[in-house]
């Protein structure tokens, strides 16, 4: 007889990779790259700064969109989704 664990499809990290972890995945990497362009070639340190800047500030204003997004555990009201009506935590504490 298969459990219930057998039965249930694992759909977590299958679908396709979001751009939102890519472009973090990216800026982690350059900035990770950062001190060997410095020790390899110190002349051009404000241009390999000037790429890990600009590489973080295009993953701040990518807009979290996948597979996975929205997800209805978020803290943020905005990010939960429009399929059904959740009560707050503060409704919650009030309510009780």
């Amino acid at each position: 007889m298969p459990s219930q664990s057998d039965t249930k499809k694992d759909t977590y990290g299958k679908g396709p990779p979001d751009l939102k972890s890519t472009t973090l995945n990216l800026a982690s990497l350059v900035l990770f790259l950062l001190p060997f362009g410095a020790y390899f070639d110190a002349d051009r340190l404000p241009i390999y700064i000037g790429v890990v800047v600009i590489t973080f500030i295009i993953t701040l204003l990518v807009p979290p969109v996948g597979w996975m997004r929205p997800h209805p555990y978020s803290d943020m009201e905005g990010n939960r989704g429009s399929s059904k009506k959740k009560t707050s935590r503060i409704e919650v504490i009030k309510a009780g």
